[in-house]
């Protein structure tokens, strides 16, 4: 204050004859003035830290709490670097001292297929297939290929395994190991029928099994027909004899195995055809055919076209065979 008053006499000594009034009221004007910022400033700071605004995290959202509590804060998992723990962070506890009921976000990890050259066989990553049909007769065996296909390049071990009823099957080899470069492996199926087993048609199932737990699995299907250990065929065609005349029709038995006894057959003539067979049995020779005739007299038939029938019989088998002849005028 008696800084200012000097300053005031100075001002008067360098302007005389203005009145002191003028002099302090300038003085009050530039300390009006110059305190004006401070005044402001004043005026809008928060009174306290509580009046401070939150700002909020846009990557963080908060999980409210109970009316009249404070909103726990939720820290989210730090990523690991080089020379930390990589440890969650431990969410902040409530006012009442117990933990925060924040919902966890939860992460999942990619399926485990692996690494490179182990046992683990996604789902489609191989695949079997089989020839369609084959034939076996009783007594004997029969063989289909099967391929394994393998996709993306995978490796590991494949058991294969086979299974019809009333037979016997077998693969070989019945495991395989994959190779990654390998697009496909072969493995045969063996199909055994037994002696005596009846003329039937059956499904022989094949199975591949990959994967550490067996989990993946495919399956083939084989149709697997049972003939009987023979047959018996006759001409169908180029039989023509003359009006008149006597002739023959030939006919055969083939056999695939032995049977054990012996093969009847039987002539069942047609309509007003005179008709015998020049044997009644023949024995069996495994691997070979064997051929028998029917003998005609075709006096007195009229011209068109004949059929007749033959039974070949070795219980429990049975099979039948037609004969066709046509006679023309003589």
């Amino acid at each position: 204050m008696f800084k200012a008053a000097e300053l005031l006499e100075k001002w008067r000594a360098v302007s005389p004859g203005r009145s002191a009034a003028v002099y302090w009221g300038g003085f009050a004007v530039l300390a009006v003035m110059a305190a004006v910022p401070f005044i402001l400033l004043t005026l809008t700071a928060p009174s306290s830290e509580v009046d401070r605004p939150v700002r909020l995290a846009r990557s963080s959202p908060t999980v409210g709490s109970s009316f009249g509590e404070p909103a726990p804060s939720i820290t989210p998992q730090a990523s690991p670097s080089a020379g930390e723990s990589g440890a969650a962070a431990s969410p902040s506890p409530q006012a009442g001292g117990g933990p925060a009921r924040a919902r966890a976000s939860r992460t999942l990890a990619p399926a485990d297929t692996g690494p490179a050259g182990s046992d683990r066989f996604p789902d489609g990553e191989f695949d079997v297939q089989c020839w369609p049909t084959t034939a076996v007769v009783p007594g004997r065996t029969s063989t289909v290929d099967c391929r394994v296909l393998l996709t993306n390049g995978y490796s590991g071990d494949i058991s294969l395994g086979c299974r019809i009823p009333g037979m016997e099957c077998s693969l070989s080899p019945d495991r395989i190991h994959a190779i990654p470069s390998e697009t496909a492996m072969t493995t045969r199926l063996t199909v055994t029928a037994p002696a005596g087993a009846p003329v039937s048609t059956r499904v022989a199932s094949v199975t591949a099994t990959g994967g550490e737990s067996g989990a993946a699995q495919k399956h083939a299907d084989v149709t697997v027909n049972v003939p009987p250990p023979f047959s018996v065929s006759c001409e169908t065609v180029g039989a023509f004899f003359v009006q008149g005349t006597k002739a023959q029709v030939k006919c055969w038995v083939t056999f695939y195995d032995w049977l054990g006894r012996d093969v009847s057959l039987r002539l069942r003539n047609g309509a007003g055809v005179v008709a015998a067979l020049d044997t009644s049995t023949l024995a069996p020779a495994p691997n070979q055919t064997r051929a028998f005739n029917i003998d005609l007299d075709t006096t007195g038939l009229p011209s068109r076209p004949y059929v007749l029938h033959v039974d070949a019989v070795s219980e429990p088998y049975r099979q039948e065979a037609a004969a066709l002849f046509q006679v023309v005028p003589g």
